[in-house]
């Protein structure tokens, strides 16, 4: 599903709310530093976002993976994973004072891995748990603490039960929701198949803006492509890329995206060198400073 449906499209746009009208995703074994560095070369203006991070990890980690931490410059935020207030308004804390511009909370990763530290997608299924570390983390800092989420997992995908976790997170202090317009089948389908196979209901997000114009609703999932993501801002005060920001990069560096979105992009010079293949058989930005 790409376009709006027919029940969305008359819903008004919002007010465009500068500085989050795109972003890259966090994504597992993809967005490190390394990888963060480089698009942030691209891009002066764009949200990146960390590999999940667990909140136990920050807070007891070593420093050599505490300085892989680096936000390597604004607008930047540290995707936490975990369950447990305390420890979430701790990691919160750190992520601040290291330079972040946002603790985002991951509510949406339906990977077994996730799931068995009690993090990503399942806690769709306890939104007062999920309150309570909101409420934490947005008593320990002063930047934003946002929620990214699925509109649904399992059985558990009608629009009110959407709707009540939307209300759990912004009660307790969320202003941002990012919203994977997809539910997530948190047995039988691999992480893989968990964004591609749910069917996308993209105006699930644009009701969220309509019915509560003082949140702000970033759109994420199966967005291909500059067109695509510029469509979302008529619905939506932004959009989340995912995997596609990698297959635009030659779009990008040539100039060949639309100014509507994109008009912070800088160009730069991308040498071969600075890609490289790793063991699993993709690309990976090899650190070319």
């Amino acid at each position: 599903m790409r376009a709006a449906s027919p029940e969305s499209s008359s819903i008004a746009a919002p007010t465009p709310r500068p500085g989050r009208r795109l972003a890259v995703a966090p994504m597992m074994d993809w967005t490190d530093r390394h990888c963060r560095y480089f698009l942030r070369l691209i891009s002066r203006h764009t949200w990146l976002y960390t590999e999940m991070v667990t909140s136990g990890a920050v807070l007891h980690g070593d420093r050599r993976k505490r300085r892989a931490l680096d936000p390597l410059g604004p607008p930047g935020a540290l995707q936490l994973g975990g369950s447990e207030p305390d420890e979430q308004a701790e990691a919160a804390r750190i992520g601040a004072g290291l330079g972040y511009d946002e603790s985002n909370l991951n509510g949406g990763c339906p990977s077994s891995r996730v799931q068995s530290g009690r993090c990503g997608a399942c806690l769709r299924l306890g939104p007062g748990r999920v309150g309570e570390g909101v409420a934490a983390m947005t008593e320990a800092v002063t930047v934003p603490v946002t929620v990214k989420t699925r509109i649904g997992v399992d059985e558990h995908d009608s629009y009110g039960a959407l709707c009540r976790f939307v209300e759990a997170v912004a009660d307790a202090g969320c202003r941002t929701l990012i919203v994977h317009a997809r539910k997530a089948w948190l047995q039988g389908l691999s992480p893989k198949e968990n964004r591609e196979v749910p069917p996308l209901r993209y105006d699930w997000a644009y009701r969220l803006k309509h019915e509560r114009p003082g949140l702000q609703v970033v759109v994420n999932g199966g967005i291909a492509d500059a067109r695509e993501a510029t469509a979302h801002l008529a619905h939506a005060d932004g959009a989340m890329l995912g995997r596609a920001a990698f297959a635009m990069l030659r779009s990008i560096e040539s100039g060949a995206l639309g100014s509507a979105i994109l008009s912070p992009m800088v160009t730069v010079q991308v040498p071969p060198s600075a890609v490289a293949p790793t063991r699993r058989g993709r690309s990976s930005i090899r650190r070319t400073t």
